[in-house]
């Protein structure tokens, strides 16, 4: 006699994935196989590592500060544009065509003087806001 039941399909079994080694990374030096395979003691290991992730962080501070400065120099530029803008307008409305006089224009004495006085300090101020944490120390 036949059963009337019929059999439960059977469940299919899940597929293994490999797992795949260790690669290395940018953030890393080399690679953890590379490291163990050398013979390296953990102490070795542990420095490495210890300075791989110092080097991160100060790229990361580095880049931080090239932000900054960027930020700080649109703004400066934006500033002037502004204030060049209205000044010529204003030039203009009393009749004195600004973009061609100034281009005709050379500072001589106290004026020059005044200027050169304040290009350095926007280029401090620009340096600062690069290099908040004093320049780089070069080898």
């Amino acid at each position: 006699m036949a059963s009337s039941k019929k059999a439960a399909p059977r469940r299919a079994r899940p597929t293994r994935v490999a797992k795949k080694p260790a690669k290395a990374t940018p953030r890393s030096p080399r690679p953890p196989e590379v490291v163990q395979a050398s013979g390296a003691s953990a102490s070795a290991i542990a420095a490495a590592a210890n300075a791989a992730n110092e080097l991160r962080y100060l790229q990361a501070r580095r880049i931080e500060d090239l932000a900054q400065g960027f930020v700080s120099l649109t703004s400066e530029l934006w500033i002037v544009k502004d204030r060049l803008a209205v000044l010529e307008q204003v030039l203009d409305r009393h009749g004195i065509p600004a973009p061609s006089a100034v281009d005709a224009y050379t500072p001589e004495g106290e004026f020059k003087a005044k200027l050169d006085a304040e290009r350095r300090a926007w280029a401090q101020r620009m340096i600062a806001a690069l290099f908040p944490r004093g320049l780089p120390k070069v080898d």
